[in-house]
């Protein structure tokens, strides 16, 4: 499962691969969520990693996320090097619940499937 990740993250979070999930940090230049999600589905990641809870609050860009089929996994930290951290730490967690919701919260030590009351669809 390849995930394109935030360019907010560290550069720890680029090239891992560990437990059938491979990172790729995005290297670009700065550009919003939506493009972020665009690329990720043009260059065939299965899913995006991004910086921090508000992006549940984003509406149309989890709709876009939806349409293109793509993994949502948010990290709920907005300080990035320890998201990186929780990131890394909660790899192997990723594809067994990505099975229940296409929408992850990365947390300190878990990750939850986020509640539909949770995502502004």
């Amino acid at each position: 499962m390849r995930l394109l990740v935030d360019s907010a993250l560290p550069d720890a979070c680029d090239g891992v691969l560990r437990d059938g999930v491979e990172l790729t940090r995005y290297h670009g230049e700065e550009v919003s969520d939506a493009a972020l999600a665009r690329h990720a589905s043009a260059t065939g990641c299965e899913g995006v990693v991004f910086l921090g809870r508000r992006i549940l609050g984003q509406r149309g860009l989890l709709e876009l996320v939806e349409e293109a089929d793509l993994l949502c996994v948010v990290v709920n930290e907005d300080e990035p090097n320890r998201a990186g951290e929780h990131l890394l730490a909660n790899l192997g967690l990723i594809p067994k619940h990505a099975q229940e919701s296409r929408v992850l919260i990365v947390l300190a030590r878990e990750i939850q499937v986020a509640p539909p009351e949770a995502v502004s669809l």
